[in-house]
């Protein structure tokens, strides 16, 4: 869930952006310290490439600085800093695509294993009986499907799959990051997650 619900945090951010706004780079540098983490792990889902999203965690916190004398304080900091690390991940992911189309060399685009926050959607996929995996089934096989699966997805569905089921973020947040209504936010959940499982239920299939 988004660490910006509890009204000390947005304070205590509140505080910092404006010690920034001020000219306090220091101020600046606890919100890095305080969220890369969170940042990094958001581009890492939705590019699943390490060393890219590290550069796009990097070109989030300097458009943030670039862009901070205009941040308005009308949403969390935590909400406007995961708005511009999404728009950045699916511009690279629609650009990527873009060159493995234009390229016959163009490197793996499977998804990367590990990650405690990942392991939240395989346990959500089984536990909604959306795969019914079988038994045997370890659950590292199950962990690299599912990543797989999901890297397939389209932009729009994998960011909200991503923060519901691995961010585990609220609608209500999922929709001020994206800037979609509520409804929206569902409508694609739901079709992200069905197109979760058709693609899925190749593998499980044969794995039965």
């Amino acid at each position: 869930m988004e660490p910006q619900t509890g009204d000390n945090l947005s304070f205590e951010d509140a505080a910092l952006v404006r010690q920034v706004q001020q000219g306090e780079m220091r101020a600046f540098e606890q919100l890095v310290v305080k969220y890369q983490g969170r940042i990094y792990n958001l581009c890492l889902r939705m590019v699943s490439h390490a060393e890219s999203a590290r550069d796009l965690t990097q070109d989030t916190f300097l458009k943030a600085l670039q862009a901070i004398q205009r941040f308005e304080h009308k949403s969390s900091f935590f909400t406007w800093l995961f708005r511009i690390a999404m728009n950045l991940s699916i511009t690279y992911r629609r650009r990527s695509k873009r060159i493995r189309m234009q390229s016959l060399d163009a490197g793996d685009s499977s998804a990367e294993s590990g990650g405690e926050q990942a392991g939240r959607l395989q346990t959500l996929v089984a536990e909604q009986n959306m795969l019914a995996p079988p038994d045997e089934m370890k659950r590292a096989e199950l962990h690299r499907q599912v990543m797989a699966a999901l890297e397939e997805l389209d932009e729009d569905y994998k960011a909200v799959v991503v923060l519901r089921d691995i961010e585990d973020m609220d609608y209500e947040s999922i929709a001020a990051v994206l800037e979609i209504p509520i409804g929206t936010v569902r409508s694609r959940l739901h079709r992200g997650r069905l197109a979760l499982l058709e693609r899925l239920k190749p593998a499980m299939e044969k794995a039965g």
